[in-house]
């Protein structure tokens, strides 16, 4: 139980840097910025936008790990102020 808050922390390191190499993966192959070009109709402007967007997992990843780290500070944080809660 006293170790659990740095398992926490050692598990969200992890996480984030999973998270990190899934956003590396996950990028778009066309990374280059297209132009729109007024000539351009409505549909295609909409598909080049919609390829563009970023993958939600890797974000959802980062957050998860970002979660565990906070969770654990807190922890530890929390068993040095009230350290009666630490029995």
């Amino acid at each position: 139980m006293v170790a659990f808050p740095w398992y926490l922390l050692s598990a969200g390191i992890f996480i984030v840097i999973i998270g990190a190499l899934l956003g590396g993966v996950m990028k778009p192959p066309d990374s280059r910025r297209r132009a729109i070009d007024p000539r351009m109709r409505d549909d295609e402007i909409v598909r080049g936008l919609k390829r563009k967007q970023r993958p939600l997992l890797p974000n959802l990843v980062v957050l998860i790990g970002l979660l565990c780290i906070l969770v654990s500070v807190f922890w530890r944080l929390a068993l040095l102020v009230f350290p009666a809660a630490r029995s």
